[in-house]
């Protein structure tokens, strides 16, 4: 019985370690999406499927877009997002040197 409580203690332990990590990565990957994101001219932006909690679709730099995608395929955000992605494509524009989404 000791031994089965240590086992359910620990990986309690791993778990909030794992969720407490994952979320002091979300601050991290915001910030080089915002880096991402400069251009000078619309043909400098493109758009990329996002994922929760970061948004459904997130327009960057054209060179920086398979590094972003990689990042975003890499983070695990640990909690349950409450909303879906639209199936409406947006097209991207540069504005105020960011690239962002343009709105139908």
């Amino acid at each position: 019985m000791k031994k089965i409580l240590i086992i359910v203690a620990a990986c309690t332990v791993f778990a909030i370690l794992f969720i407490a990590i994952s979320l002091q990565r979300k601050p991290i990957i915001e910030w080089q999406v915002r880096q991402a994101q400069s251009c000078t001219e619309t043909s400098d932006c493109t758009v990329i499927d996002g994922q929760c909690p970061l948004g459904c679709q997130i327009a960057v730099r054209k060179s920086r877009a398979s590094y972003i995608r990689i990042l975003l395929k890499r983070y695990r955000y640990p909690m349950t997002c409450q909303y879906r992605c639209p199936a409406v494509a947006h097209s991207p524009e540069c504005v105020n040197d960011q690239c962002t989404l343009k709105r139908k």
